[in-house]
C-alpha cells in the first residue's frame, strides 16, 4: 500500500500471522495494516485509525529512523498527504506532545509491559500508546478510535491516565535541565516547554501594523498589535490559516516569532544605512531590516536556502561569515544571528532537547566567536554589531561576547546584554557592540 493512501488495507488473520501482526482481530473483527516509512512494517488492530494519528505515527517512525527534526518530518508528511490546515495542526499537536513527554511516557509504557507480561506489543502499537498518553498529558484531544486500536492493557493505561489527570514531566536531558535551572525561574522553564502561540511580522512597506491587525480581525482571526515590538502582531486565539487571507494581506505578513523580530529591531537600522545580515537563514530579519529603508545585504553559507528565502529589496550573497568577500569597515550595522543550539526554540521544536549533544557546544562556541570577530572587522568605526542567538546557554552567549570583547581594544558594549524569554516569545540572547572610532 502506498504510504500516502488513507484507506487502511485489510488482511485476514492468516496473513496477519505471517506478517507479524499476531493477536486477535480488533473490535470490528478486522485487522488493519498501515505501512510505516523505512523498514518498519507492523500491524495495528483497529476499526479505523484517524488520519492525524496515522500521520503522527509515521512521523515518529521516520524521525526515529532518519534522525530528522520532527517539525520537518511532520511538514513533509503533511505535504505528501495533502493535509488540510486542521489535519496538519492535529498531526503536529500529537507529534509535538509526544516529543515533550517522550522520556516519561516511555518509562510508563515499560512499567506497564513488565506488569502485563507476555509478548510485548509491536513498536508501532507502543508509539500509538505513547502518542495517546502524551496527548492526554498535554490536553490534546485524543480520538477514542485511536485508543480502541490498542491492546486491552494499554487501553486501560490511557483511560486511567485521562481519568487521573496527572501531569507528566517534560522531557529534558539532565545536563540541559541543570543548565536552565541555574539561570532561569521555574516559570520560564515551564513556559519554554509549552506550545507557542503564532506571531506575525508586518512589512510596513506594504501595510501598516494597525491596518494589518484590522484586516486579520475582519478575516475572523483574533489579532492584536504587540505592545513591545513595532512590527509584530500576536494571534491570541491560537489558530491562523495564511492561505485563507487576502492576497494583499499575505503580501504584508508572514509567520515570525516576536522575539526574532525584536532581534532585528535591536540593530537600529535607519534609512540609507548599509546593513549586513551575516547569517541570514530564512530571510525574515533581512526583510524587516529592509523595511526600515536600509540597504541590506543578506549573506549565508547555504546557497539553496538563500536563493529561496531572500526577500524583495535585499541583495543575497552566498558567503561563509567567517571568510566573507566584503571589505573591512564597509557596513554601518552588522547582525550576527549566530548558528546555535536552539535551546530557546523548544516551544516550537520540542524534540530538539533530546537531539542535542552537550559535547558539541564547544565547537559551536568556537564558530560563534569567529563569526562575531569577523563582524567586528566588517563594521565601520562608530558602527554597531548585534550578536544574537536563540540559545539560553551561557556558553553560547555572554561567554562568547566576553571572550571576543576582552581580546580587543576597539570595542565597547552598548548597554547590558539581555534575554528575551517565554511565554512572551521564544528564548533569545541579544548583545549590542560598538566599534570605537
Amino acid at each position: 500500500m502506498a504510504p500516502n493512501d488513507r484507506s487502511p488495507a485489510r488482511r485476514d488473520n492468516r496473513s496477519s500471522s505471517r506478517r507479524g501482526g499476531g493477536g486477535n482481530p480488533g473490535r470490528g473483527g478486522v485487522t488493519v495494516a498501515r505501512e510505516a516509512h523505512g523498514r518498519e512494517r507492523t500491524l495495528i488492530e483497529h476499526d479505523r485509525l484517524p488520519l492525524a494519528f496515522a500521520c503522527a505515527l509515521d512521523g515518529l517512525a521516520r524521525h526515529r529512523a532518519a534522525g530528522e527534526p520532527l517539525d520537518k518530518v511532520v511538514a513533509a508528511i503533511a505535504r505528501e498527504r495533502h493535509l488540510g490546515p486542521r489535519e496538519r495542526r492535529a498531526t503536529a499537536d500529537l507529534a509535538f506532545s509526544w516529543a515533550r513527554h517522550a522520556i516519561a511516557v516511555e518509562k510508563i509504557l515499560q512499567t506497564a509491559q513488565k506488569q502485563e507480561g507476555g509478548v510485548a506489543p509491536r513498536r508501532r502499537q507502543l508509539d500509538l500508546a505513547a502518542i495517546c498518553l502524551a496527548g492526554v498529558a498535554a490536553g490534546v484531544e485524543v480520538d477514542s478510535r485511536a485508543v480502541a486500536g490498542l491492546p486491552a492493557f494499554l487501553i486501560a493505561l490511557v483511560e486511567d491516565s485521562a481519568a487521573a489527570g496527572v501531569p507528566l514531566p517534560v522531557s529534558l536531558p539532565p545536563w540541559l535541565k541543570k543548565s536552565l535551572e541555574a539561570r532561569f525561574s521555574p516559570e520560564v522553564i515551564a513556559a519554554l516547554t509549552r506550545p507557542a502561540r503564532p506571531d506575525l511580522a508586518v512589512d510596513r512597506r506594504v501595510m501598516s501594523v494597525t491596518d494589518a491587525a484590522a484586516a486579520l480581525v475582519a478575516a475572523g482571526t483574533t489579532a492584536v498589535a504587540s505592545p513591545r515590538c513595532q512590527t509584530a502582531i500576536r494571534i491570541t486565539d491560537g489558530g491562523l490559516s495564511l492561505r485563507k487571507l487576502s492576497t494583499g494581506l499575505r503580501r504584508a505578513v508572514w509567520p515570525m516569532d516576536e522575539g526574532s523580530q525584536l532581534v532585528a529591531d535591536a540593530v537600529g537600522a535607519a534609512p540609507g544605512d548599509r546593513v549586513l545580515d551575516l547569517c541570514a537563514g530564512g530571510g525574515g530579519k533581512s526583510r524587516l531590516l529592509a523595511s526600515t529603508g536600509a540597504v541590506v545585504i543578506a549573506a549565508d553559507i547555504d546557497a539553496g536556502r538563500l536563493h529561496h528565502s531572500t526577500p524583495a529589496g535585499v541583495t543575497a550573497i552566498v558567503a561563509d561569515g567567517t571568510n566573507s568577500p566584503f571589505r573591512p569597515g564597509s557596513f554601518d550595522r552588522v547582525l550576527v544571528d549566530a548558528p546555535c543550539s536552539g535551546t530557546g526554540t523548544l516551544r516550537r521544536a520540542p524534540d530538539l532537547a533530546m537531539r542535542l549533544d552537550e559535547r558539541e557546544l564547544p565547537e559551536l562556541a568556537a564558530r560563534q566567536k569567529a563569526l562575531l570577530t569577523a563582524a567586528l572587522e566588517l563594521v565601520r568605526p562608530g558602527g554597531r554589531v548585534v550578536y544574537a542567538t536563540c540559545s539560553l546557554l551561557d556558553v553560547e552567549n555572554d561567554a562568547v561576547v566576553n571572550a571576543v570583547v576582552n581580546a580587543r581594544t576597539d570595542v565597547n558594549r552598548v548597554g547590558e546584554s539581555r534575554y528575551l524569554l517565554p511565554p512572551d516569545s521564544d528564548g533569545f540572547f541579544i548583545a549590542v557592540l560598538e566599534r570605537r572610532a
